[in-house]
């Protein structure tokens, strides 16, 4: 695996990378019908956006580090598109 170091300056970019990285990985999956066209399309809804950014924001509030919270918004909306969509 290649370590990477990604900009992320503002919301928008947190949200964006969250979403990008939380729809590789299910899609990565390689279950029918969630490919990363399909995955991208429902993550990027007004409303998952909205949602997504709600999370970010509250957590980095609560004063969760950025890492920690990128990724247990990450992981959450992992299980809530799982939950939703029954795979």
């Amino acid at each position: 695996m290649i370590d990477k170091t990604v900009g992320l300056r503002t919301t928008t970019d947190i949200v964006a990378y969250i979403t990008a990285t939380t729809a590789q990985v299910i899609a990565g999956k390689g279950v029918d019908g969630h490919d990363l066209d399909t995955v991208m399309r429902r993550m990027t809804s007004d409303r998952v956006l909205s949602q997504i950014r709600a999370a970010y924001l509250r957590r980095a509030r609560d004063g969760q580090r950025r890492p920690a919270a990128i990724t247990k918004v990450g992981v959450s909306l992992v299980t809530e598109y799982r939950t939703h969509y029954g795979i």
